[in-house]
């Protein structure tokens, strides 16, 4: 039997919910991916001057902060789901990128496990374009 949510990472929650949106858009018209993000530099917790420069150099390309964890296309319309372990605040430049997702018409949700993300998938499948 699998952990249950409250005892998974968010990594973890995140993984799950990728391989069950890989078996979902062989089947039907979704397409997602992962956005990396700032964290993704620091494995360890040594912050070496080359993580500080490729982080530069990367925001400089368009990484954003706070940007969602992972972007669902669905008919031309994008949305955007932020993964979070059950109880973990978002940090504030993910509120920003929520605020902003609302000021523009860009549908965000929060995510705390498998079955939210299923939840908002079969919500995307049935909107209409």
């Amino acid at each position: 039997m699998g952990r249950s949510t409250l005892e998974l990472s968010e990594s973890d929650i995140q993984e799950q919910c990728v391989e069950w949106l890989s078996r979902v858009a062989a089947k039907y018209p979704i397409g997602f991916h992962s956005v990396p993000n700032e964290g993704a530099l620091y494995s360890d917790s040594r912050k070496s001057k080359a993580q500080y420069a490729k982080l530069a150099k990367l925001k400089r390309m368009g990484l954003t902060p706070g940007v969602g964890d992972l972007v669902l296309f669905h008919q031309g319309r994008l949305y955007y789901a932020e993964v979070k372990k059950p109880g973990k605040p978002q940090s504030p430049k993910q509120i920003e990128f929520q605020k902003w997702c609302a000021r523009c018409g860009v549908p965000y949700r929060l995510i705390h496990s498998l079955h939210e993300m299923r939840i908002y998938v079969r919500e995307i499948l049935r909107s209409p374009c």
